[in-house]
């Protein structure tokens, strides 16, 4: 696409293309702490490969086999960071300085997040090891199944997830990828081998980079396209084209389910000459809902097909936006043959995904919630779904952004959706992939806390994790909830205030 060529790594625009044997491979991951690594991780253990792992946030050898003992896998090791750089450095000899095995690795798999100038990159492909992206490593996994692809802004996490366990629990078998750990399988990557009936695969395919144009979707679910990830989509047609060129993947007996509530999404399915579902709560759609019964837990409303009741649905996923994430799974799992009964009674036992409004108990009164929400529309929903949850309660959002372009470009949209909470506790910028220094992280969410102080709301920059936790321990009440959110470090805190139960029951 044109003005993205220049925005990728070189190093990475260098990286082989050696077709792999169909034997065990020694796999070496880089990010395995960031959710769609470690989904490969699994997806390559289950497929027999053995794999050696590292994140920068492992940075000793006890941060590496603390990590290891979540796991215990046999064929599973991790290195802390530096480690990992020594490993790839010696990666084409038997042994390193210290007499050390080292293993010779078939290829070395990254995430976005790590950037392509890397020194274990720059090790590896010194030592012809070959190299490849995330999405690429996904692709290669599920080539042989029917890819169900869910794409879009939001909601695709829990769609996919909710997906997948519909066709768990009906017994398709489906493998899946999915950028959370599902409650009920504690797992987010699973690889069930494809034979001649190609067995599907459901697959959270991500836009950032293009990543999701490595898959080849069967069916593709579209959940709604919102301006996000401006490192690399600059505009909005920019933005449109990524899906544009998703939807041209399908094959003429493909299907697309997109949201008819997203004007943009409509739009592009309305160009693909296959078969398109819509579904949607705004506007008439083939898949809809209606009657909305809420409670803390969750939520139970009726699912219509057109003119005609399908039949109620109970879920355990609190928000409007949930409903919205539910219509788009049964809309797809019912194109895989499946009947509403079947795909009722799966939902109802759904219990979502880690950090998606997930609830991390009670702390002298106050309700702890979690959730990912880093983008505008996705902090509105959270916080709108709490409001409805517990009406009356006072709200306090922990939050921290997620990269400074995002910040600066939806400005107004994060003023807007952080004055929904009573009191807004803001931590500095997080830059992630972006360079830029801690001083304009600052300033830049000074001036957002200012910004929400003006329309009206109550804000407070805090300069870290522990300043935040100070705060809610002073100011915190009986009755409120507490909300983070983020695509960073703020589901930290929960850690924290678990420890300090810990140590208070020991004492």
């Amino acid at each position: 696409m044109e003005g993205q060529s220049s925005k990728k790594p070189a190093l990475l625009s260098r990286v082989y293309d050696k077709p792999v044997a169909a034997v065990a491979e020694h796999i070496f991951l880089l990010g395995i702490c960031g959710a769609g690594i470690r989904a490969l991780a699994e997806i390559l253990l289950d497929a027999g490969h053995s794999v050696t792992a590292t994140d920068v946030q492992l940075k000793s050898r006890m941060d590496a086999h603390q990590f290891w003992a979540d796991w215990g896998h046999p064929r599973l090791r991790i290195c802390d960071w530096d480690e990992s750089a020594a490993m790839l450095a010696k990666a084409g000899d038997l042994r390193d300085a210290t007499s050390v095995q080292v293993p010779r690795f078939s290829r070395v798999v990254t995430s976005a997040a790590v950037p392509g100038s890397d020194v274990r990159l720059e090790y590896a492909i010194a030592h012809g090891v070959p190299v490849e992206l995330l999405s690429a490593a996904l692709a290669r996994c599920f080539a042989s199944h029917r890819q169900i692809c869910i794409a879009g802004t939001h909601g695709k996490t829990t769609t996919t997830g909710l997906l997948w366990w519909i066709l768990e629990s009906a017994g398709r078998s489906p493998s899946g990828f999915v950028g959370g750990r599902m409650a009920e399988l504690q797992r987010s990557g699973y690889l069930r081998h494809s034979g001649a009936d190609r067995g599907i695969a459901v697959v959270e395919s991500c836009e950032y980079r293009n990543s999701f144009l490595s898959l080849s979707p069967d069916q593709l679910v579209v959940t709604g396209i919102d301006r996000d990830h401006f490192d690399c989509f600059p505009t909005r047609a920019e933005e449109d084209q990524a899906f544009r060129s998703l939807v041209a993947r399908l094959p003429e007996t493909g299907k697309i389910i997109v949201n008819g509530d997203c004007t943009r999404s409509l739009d592009i399915a309305r160009e693909f000459s296959g078969h398109v579902i819509t579904y949607g709560l705004q506007v008439q759609c083939q898949w809809s809902a209606d009657h909305f019964r809420h409670w803390e837990s969750g939520q139970q409303f009726d699912v219509y097909f057109g003119a005609s009741r399908a039949g109620t649905i109970l879920l355990q996923l609190p928000g409007r936006h949930n409903a919205g994430n539910a219509l788009a799974a049964i809309a797809a799992a019912t194109e895989t043959g499946l009947s509403f009964d079947e795909i009722a009674d799966a939902a109802g036992q759904y219990r979502g995904i880690e950090r998606r409004f997930e609830r991390r108990g009670t702390w002298r009164g106050m309700e702890l919630i979690d959730d990912y929400a880093h983008h505008p529309g996705a902090i509105a929903a959270t916080l709108t779904a709490a409001r409805s949850i517990f009406p009356g309660r006072r709200l306090v959002a922990a939050f921290e952004p997620h990269q400074l372009s995002r910040t600066e470009q939806l400005f107004e949209q994060f003023r807007d959706s952080l004055t929904i909470a009573d009191e807004c506790l803001l931590l500095p910028v997080l830059p992630a992939r972006e360079q830029a220094s801690h001083a304009k992280c600052c300033r830049t969410s000074g001036r957002l806390v200012r910004a929400v102080n003006l329309a009206g709301g109550r804000a407070f920059l805090l300069a870290n994790l522990d300043q935040v936790l100070a705060r809610i321990d002073h100011s915190g009440k009986p009755g409120d909830v507490v909300i983070t959110m983020g695509a960073g470090r703020t589901n930290q805190i929960h850690d924290q205030i678990n420890r300090r139960l810990q140590r208070d029951f020991v004492a």
